[in-house]
């Protein structure tokens, strides 16, 4: 069963995620559920490594770090990552409202 990791920056996103339900739309039971959600799907990964389709299907104009990078659909928000045949390493998570492919290209 490969390893999964979340960068410095996937982990963040998470926090904020978080914070923002909690702190600014004053849920916290939602903002509980929200993250649980986001994790149970990532935690997919660790049995399914190849669940989420090629980011290059998506954008054929990447920067180098996302080559062979995967999308992971988590309800609202998309989990991207990377599948070394070892380990799933969650890089980025992102709301679907955000301009993630703008995000990815200025990276």
């Amino acid at each position: 069963m490969p390893k999964l990791e979340y960068s410095p920056v996937a982990l963040e996103k998470i926090g904020a995620i978080y914070r923002y339900i909690t702190e600014d739309l004053h849920n916290q039971s939602g903002a509980i559920n929200t993250v649980l959600s986001i994790r149970e799907k990532i935690d997919n990964l660790k049995t399914m490594p190849e669940l989420g389709i090629s980011l290059s299907s998506l954008c054929d104009k990447l920067p180098d770090h996302y080559y062979d990078a995967r999308v992971l659909f988590c309800g609202k928000y998309i989990a991207f990552y990377k599948y070394d045949g070892e380990t799933v390493k969650i890089l980025q998570i992102y709301h679907t409202k955000e301009d993630y492919i703008n995000h990815l290209l200025d990276m």
